[in-house]
């Protein structure tokens, strides 16, 4: 939690959820069916989530707050029935972004980027070809998401180095307005 003055705080967490089950091998060569593929998040990444969410909870009803990080797994917001033609003709409604959103947070880069087909955000894997799955699915996996009384005003997705890109995921980056509701004392 960050103190920012005038007794305002901000919660801030970063996150790195299961990198398994992975689901690019099963959506790339038809292996599973939507609903088994939900069911197989169920173990990890949703169950995850889930725990976090529910620890925080007491405390993020209060302050803004901005989670971060590796989700590892794709957003309902995305694998859509506009999008089947860039996922392999599967729309999922991945239960990871499903809770987050239950939970009262957004999707900053979403909620920028209105059109996925457009502006896919990809972050994984920046090394890979977009014609190509040498490196498996591509998709977008890095999530920053907020809650309270923030405003993204820009976010983008950071994915080329002119030499060789440095990681194997993509950066996001949003900035944020943040409004402090200050309340006078009867003087």
């Amino acid at each position: 939690v960050l103190d920012l003055g005038n007794s305002k705080e901000l919660m801030f967490l970063d996150t790195w959820l299961h990198y398994l089950p992975d689901y690019g091998d099963s959506i790339i060569e038809k292996k599973l069916p939507e609903d088994e593929l939900i069911k197989e998040e169920k173990k990890t990444r949703h169950a995850e989530v889930k725990q976090i969410l529910k620890e925080i909870e007491p405390i993020t009803n209060d302050i803004p707050v901005v989670m971060v990080g590796d989700f590892n797994v794709g957003s309902h917001l995305d694998w859509t029935d506009q999008t089947k033609s860039i996922h392999f003709n599967y729309t999922v409604n991945w239960p990871v972004s499903i809770a987050m959103e239950k939970a009262g947070f957004k999707d900053s880069y979403r909620e920028l980027h209105i059109n996925p087909l457009l502006d896919t955000g990809l972050t994984w894997t920046p090394r890979a070809s977009t014609s190509s799955t040498k490196y498996g699915l591509r998709d977008r996996i890095d999530y920053i998401y907020y809650k309270g009384t923030l405003k993204p005003i820009e976010s983008k997705v950071i994915d080329y180095h002119s030499i060789m890109f440095p990681s194997d995921h993509a950066a996001v980056i949003t900035t944020f307005e943040l409004s402090l509701i200050h309340i006078s004392e009867p003087t």
